[in-house]
This record gives structure tokens, sequence and C-alpha cells, in this order.
């Protein structure tokens, strides 16, 4: 549980593409603005298995994008502290 304020980017996240990581670093500058902590939430499936879920195609494992936000914050972190 997180005890402090914060700004969430939230989303899926299916291959931390650049829209993604611009969702993510929107995130990090507001949190940094207003010394909040920096959160990337993922949803853990595509709401699109529920609509459609004949359509559902994933871009990277779970695993591969957590690896990929963590990187992306820490770059991030790197450009703007």
């Amino acid at each position: 549980m997180i005890k402090s304020s914060s700004a969430i980017a939230l989303g899926f996240f299916d291959g931390v593409h650049l829209a993604h990581q611009k969702i993510i670093k929107a995130a990090v500058d507001h949190a940094k603005k207003n010394n909040l902590l920096p959160i990337a939430l993922r949803f853990g499936s595509s709401p699109v298995v529920l609509l459609c879920p004949e359509k559902v195609r994933y871009i990277a494992t779970s695993a591969e994008k957590k690896r990929i936000i963590k990187m992306t914050i820490n770059e991030i972190r790197r450009k703007v502290c």
C-alpha cells in the first residue's frame, strides 16, 4: 500500500512504445514538480480480453513490460533530476 501522495501513469502498456513513454514521463514530471511519488500502474490484461478476446495480441510479455517500464522511469529520472 502506498502511503504518500503520488502521480500515476495508468494503462495497459502493451509494449511501452513512445506514446506510453510520454504518458509515464508526464507522470514523472508532474510528480517532480509537486513533490509526489511517480508510479506506473498497469493493467494485467488488455480491456480487449473482455470485449473481443479473439483479437487479443500481446506485443510484450508481462515480465518484459515490467522491465521496460522500470527502465523508462529510471531513464526519465536521469534526464529530469
